[in-house]
């Protein structure tokens, strides 16, 4: 079945949100409230104090699709996967993380944890959800994003090649 995506825009407060659940239904297809999603993961960006660092370089690679994993170590330090990568010890920049997760780059495969303001390390290894409740449709990145956070207090930023979601 081909995948159809519909957008309705407006400004705030003109229904957009009841619209678009309208046609959904008619149409028997899925609604995604993007609206809420947007918020949902600014609320969570902001109680764990993450930087706007990351809003271009994220941007961005969505925007090209290129595909990013970017975990942001909290509480439970991720040492036994840092240590699957090259050290790097640098300063966050929208423009060394677009360097990193650029096609074709000695660093472009794995992910990169992040300890404060520093990349730690980058091409990382980390640990793939085994829940069978996941879509099959979700890539090994996808996985690795969720099995980190099944073991860890990180906050993990993915982007995906395939979509730029």
């Amino acid at each position: 079945m081909k995948n159809i995506i519909i957008a309705v825009d407006g400004p705030a407060g003109a229904g957009k949100s009841t619209i678009a659940k309208i046609i959904a239904k008619k149409l028997n297809i899925n609604y995604i409230d993007t609206g809420a999603m947007y918020r949902a993961v600014t609320l969570k960006c902001l109680q764990n104090d993450v930087d706007v660092k990351y809003e271009k370089a994220v941007f961005e690679m969505a925007k090209d699709k290129t595909g990013a994993l970017i975990v942001m170590e909290k509480d439970t330090q991720l040492i036994e996967y840092t240590r699957t990568g090259i050290d790097l010890d640098s300063m966050i920049s929208s423009q060394l993380l677009l360097n990193i997760f650029e096609h074709n780059t000695p660093l472009h495969d794995g992910a990169i944890i992040t300890r404060g303001d520093r990349i730690v390390s980058a091409t990382c290894y980390l640990p793939l959800s085994d829940n069978y409740t996941l879509s099959k449709e979700l890539g090994t990145r996808h996985r690795a994003a969720v099995g980190v956070s099944e073991c860890s207090d990180s906050l993990t930023i993915v982007v995906s090649e395939e979509t730029g979601n």
